[in-house]
């Protein structure tokens, strides 16, 4: 037993390694240089002795709210906005931990960075899980290859920024705050516009077959 915990010690260089770590990030899309500024005044109010763990547990505590929500009530029309909702809290205290992280110093912290991407890997798998239940897609390989993608995006980037110690997101779509404005935003249009019983795996390919036929 003490053999097996001491092969997972780290080494002298692998422990001065851990303390130069370096962690940056970089947001080129456009809705971070729309959104930064708001985040970055709440942030000066929020008080320094709420460390940024926190901030990140209540964002895993409220995706997880709307994955349930998702769950219980697919075909609400409420529901769906409310999920909507939710993920926009969700990816505002995102936000405001990073913020919150090097404003106390500790956004070099191993727990911190551990804690951070940890919930970010369990975020994916809820958002994944809100997104399509929300529309009505219940095909298993869809599913499994909307939640492969989204792994995929979310592991290269982790493992870049492990590399070059900067996470860097791109402009496009795969932009994790583009992102997750569209899913609001889809959220939304879903509520607001289709029926309870809406699907989008049963209605849009009957409404191109009239629209084609």
């Amino acid at each position: 037993m003490t053999q097996a915990v001491s092969s997972f010690r780290l080494t002298s260089s692998e422990m001065e390694s851990l303390r130069s770590y370096n962690h940056a990030r970089v947001d080129s899309s456009w809705v971070a240089r729309v959104l930064h500024p708001g985040y970055y005044r709440i942030s000066q109010w929020t008080p320094t002795w709420i460390p940024a763990n926190a901030l990140t547990l209540i964002g895993l505590g409220v995706s997880a709210v709307a994955c349930v929500i998702s769950l219980t009530w697919p075909s609400s029309r409420c529901a769906s906005i409310g999920c909507a909702a939710l993920l926009t809290l969700y990816a505002s205290l995102d936000w405001l931990d990073g913020l919150q992280a090097r404003r106390t110093g500790m956004h070099n912290h191993p727990a911190i960075l551990l804690t951070d991407h940890g919930c970010d890997a369990f975020q994916v798998w809820l958002v994944t899980t809100v997104i399509t239940s929300s529309l009505g897609i219940r095909s298993p390989w869809a599913c499994f290859v909307i939640l492969t993608a989204s792994y995929t995006v979310f592991y290269f980037t982790i493992w870049e920024s492990l590399m070059v110690s900067r996470l860097t997101f791109p402009s496009g779509l795969w932009n994790p705050t583009n992102g997750l404005v569209l899913i609001a935003l889809i959220l939304v249009l879903r509520g607001v516009l289709a029926p309870d019983s809406w699907s989008i795996e049963r209605d849009i390919p009957r409404h191109l077959w009239v629209v084609c036929g």
